[in-house]
């Protein structure tokens, strides 16, 4: 079986050692200014993505540098005076979505391979082959696809790279080009700013009086717009014959893309040495509920038509990330504390490969550098803890969870 390449996202060099170290084949990271995702902790600096290439090319793994907005003429401007440091930068693909900033970089020569974005809206097979005709090598393709569809342009187009989202937030407008923030709150969520005012409870106001009716949607609530999250890891032997399995999340904790990559290098790893069908062990699903996520759809992909009209705009969050492995020294532990830790939590030490998660009960918690036991271990710490038995040197890395109700 052909295997596709795992693209994982890495909002900070944090979350792309961890994509990484769980099994991504790549990363994709977001310049500032220049990508969907705004948050500070999404976009990175010249500085920041050298860094990240440099860790990413060390384990001959790929980078992908996001320039995915749909600009304006500023933009364009900015893009100009930044096009000679960047195209310095080693990057394996940059992700562009505007003719505009295609335009731009070929006119410098900036001879680099392009991905259309999947704000691109390509949903289609002749749109494929229009792109590839302007040099696009890969094509993000459009969630709004069925399994039908996906197959007839595989079929119509096999010499151009295909990518799809597979797991993470759905948006409500078609392909990701919506104008409610820029609406109500002057947000454009097309240049990354996006506050997701669909996710938002709504009422109708009745005219000329103070009267506010709610929204009978049905017997699920008024959240009109607010859409599941996507999770394609049920079907993913049907997604094989593409070229890239895409997960959405820059803006996530370190904790959700290490599970997330984890789960999905397994089921890619299993596919490509099992006959099918498959049978994608439970377990295994089990873990992608064990992030903060809102209730899984698979989308459009099989016309269930059950992605939109949740109860509420909040997530099911039952795991978090405690703290991180520093490193091994034999039996002992040393644990960078990222969440409270009390004696007597019970605790999962995250491993890369299916079967090797090491569940613990703490009870010989020392601070780092004292002798001192600790009843309870806080955020930014650094702690001790003794194993029953000898850790080798590559758990230096590792996720520490716990669960929360």
């Amino acid at each position: 079986m052909k295997c596709p390449e795992l693209l994982a996202p890495a909002g900070t060099l944090e979350n792309l050692d961890v994509a990484l170290r769980y099994g991504a084949d790549a990363v994709y990271q977001g310049l500032q200014g220049f990508s969907l995702r705004r948050a500070v902790k999404a976009e990175m600096t010249m500085a920041s993505i050298r860094e990240a290439i440099t860790r990413t090319h060390r384990l001959n793994k790929r980078y992908y540098l996001a320039l995915n907005i749909l600009a304006h003429e500023k933009d364009l401007n900015e893009l100009e005076q930044r096009l000679p440091e960047l195209s310095t930068l080693a990057v394996d693909a940059v992700i562009v979505a505007d003719p505009g900033i295609i335009r731009l970089i070929r006119a410098f020569g900036w001879n680099v391979p392009l991905h259309l974005s999947t704000q691109g809206t390509v949903v289609n097979r002749e749109a494929v082959k229009f792109w590839k005709e302007q040099g696009i090598e890969r094509v993000i393709l459009g969630r709004e696809l069925n399994r039908e569809a996906l197959l007839s342009i595989r079929k119509a187009c096999p010499d151009v790279e295909l990518e799809i989202f597979v797991h993470g937030a759905m948006c409500m407008a078609y392909s990701g080009r919506c104008h409610l923030s820029h609406y109500l709150l002057d947000r454009d969520s097309n240049r990354g700013q996006c506050a997701q005012v669909c996710r938002w409870k709504f009422d109708i106001e009745k005219d000329n009086t103070d009267s506010v009716l709610d929204i009978e949607e049905d017997e699920r609530g008024t959240y009109l717009l607010n859409a599941k999250d996507l999770c394609l890891a049920p079907v993913l032997s049907e997604l094989t014959q593409l070229d890239c399995l895409k997960i959405e999340g820059r803006n996530k904790t370190s904790y959700y893309i290490g599970n997330v990559v984890r789960v999905y290098r397994w089921i890619l790893d299993a596919l490509a040495q099992t006959a099918p069908p498959m049978i994608i062990p439970q377990a295994w699903l089990d873990e992608l509920n064990k992030v903060s996520h809102r209730p899984y759809s698979l989308g459009f992909f099989d016309d269930q038509n059950d992605l939109f009209g949740m109860e509420t705009p909040g997530y099911i969050k039952e795991y978090s990330m405690v703290g991180m492995i520093d490193r091994v020294e034999g039996c002992e532990l040393v644990i960078q504390v990222r969440d409270t830790l009390k004696w007597g939590d019970s605790v999962d030490l995250l491993g890369v490969n299916p079967e090797t998660d090491i569940a613990l009960v703490l009870s010989n918690m020392r601070l780092e550098g004292a002798e001192t036991v600790l009843e309870v271990a806080h955020p930014n710490q650094v702690i001790r803890i003794t194993l029953p038995q000898t850790l080798s040197p590559d758990w230096q890395g590792a996720l520490v969870r716990k669960r929360l109700v």
